[in-house]
């Protein structure tokens, strides 16, 4: 998640909401835009599950090659077998706000999306712009992908991996504990500078605190551990050089040899090992670390909530198909029996998913949990501000 800042969006203008609303009735590609006769529209009530399936679906996703695979290995041969067209919006950025304007207008007219961040689903859920999914695919997705909720299904993450300069550190770290250890695994560390979370888990996994029990949907419980994190956190700091924003600052930080080790995204981890400076050799593991997931959401009132439903349902029926996109993209599905049929040249750099040798090794972030919580949010907030400007 790129930011813990809180989405100001009930206080969105009429006409800024009107104009989201033009954006979103868009044409997309190949289709017309979405008119009330194309599916079936029910009230802000309505949890999609007795209403009948539409001939046509208006999806909100992101654009570039990520709408092209989507497409190919999903739309397409969607359409080819159910007869149901869909319309693709390009809305990177504007998800939770688009939804909330069309929330304010009176007018849903996107059915559903993929790759959601943790923080905006918990906030469309908290302001009740989710469908919930009928209980029978409810129970069958939560044996198809772990952490599937009634109103989100996990489909693909993002990690942060340990990883360490060979050619700088004397020792380098294999897990939390090592990392946080400055005494016996000396050297200047560096990590995201909008990613609370990454710090925060590998300050608890270096404390000791078991992955099973680790920052629960609780928030007595969460304080208890932000108290633990934050502690062992600011005796850490001293060991960190720099922060992140891109990972072109990590890459220059490493290859003109400024870090010896820290925490960085998985596919970065890539570019630097195939790259081959010679001012790098890097060591890096799974152990620890830290995976945000992303999700995929119906939103409810649609034109179409139960053909959406009707379209995760074939998507996760034909795991194969979520395999070539997710080897295209490359995308780290959380779906274990299509992350199996991958391409392998893909998968070895992708956050494992769950179940598997190396997956359980990692952490999930169960940001859906945590920014349930107004208090945990700021606090985490105000936290990482302090920390990561003094």
């Amino acid at each position: 998640m790129k930011a813990l800042k809180k989405k100001q969006f009930r206080i969105l203008l009429p006409a800024l909401a009107l104009a989201l609303l033009a954006t979103a009735c868009g044409g997309g590609d190949d289709k017309d835009s979405t008119g009330g006769d194309n599916g079936s529209t029910g009230d802000n009530g309505s949890s999609g599950e007795d209403d009948a399936v539409g001939d046509h679906l208006v999806a909100a996703m992101y654009g570039g090659d990520t709408r092209d695979y989507n497409v190919e290995f999903w739309f397409k041969p969607f359409e080819e077998e159910t007869g149901i067209s869909t319309e693709l919006i390009s809305a990177p950025g504007e998800f939770l706000s688009g939804i909330s304007a069309q929330n304010q207008a009176g007018n849903i007219v996107w059915d559903y999306s993929a790759q959601q961040i943790g923080s905006d689903v918990a906030t469309m859920h908290k302001e009740g712009f989710l469908s919930e999914m009928p209980a029978e695919l409810l129970e069958k997705m939560k044996d198809k992908v772990p952490g599937t909720l009634p109103y989100a299904i996990p489909s693909q993450a993002s990690a942060t991996r340990i990883l360490c300069n060979q050619k700088i550190a004397d020792k380098c770290p294999t897990n939390a504990a090592e990392l946080f250890d400055l005494e016996n695994f000396p050297g200047p560390r560096s990590f995201s500078s909008f990613q609370p979370f990454t710090l925060i888990v590998l300050a608890l996994e270096a404390e000791g605190i078991a992955k099973d029990e680790m920052l629960p949907a609780d928030e007595g419980i969460l304080n208890d551990q932000l108290d633990i994190a934050f502690a062992a956190l600011e005796d850490f700091r001293p060991g960190i050089k720099a922060f992140y924003s891109s990972s072109n600052e990590a890459f220059q930080q490493y290859n003109q040899g400024e870090i010896a080790m820290g925490g960085l995204w998985e596919n970065a981890v890539k570019t630097l090992v195939e790259e081959n400076s010679d001012n790098v050799d890097l060591a890096y593991t799974w152990q620890d670390a830290v995976i945000e997931p992303q999700y995929e959401i119906v939103y409810k009132g649609g034109p179409n909530e139960a053909g959406a439903w009707k379209f995760f349902e074939w998507l996760y029926d034909n795991p194969e198909q979520i395999a070539k996109y997710a080897s295209a993209a490359p995308a780290a599905t959380r779906m274990g029996e299509a992350f199996e049929m991958m391409d392998p040249a893909a998968t070895e750099w992708l956050a494992p998913p769950p179940g598997t040798p190396e997956g359980d090794k990692t952490f999930t972030v169960d940001a859906l949990g945590i920014f349930g919580y107004d208090a945990i949010v700021d606090r985490i907030d105000e936290f990482w501000q302090n920390y990561t400007t003094s």
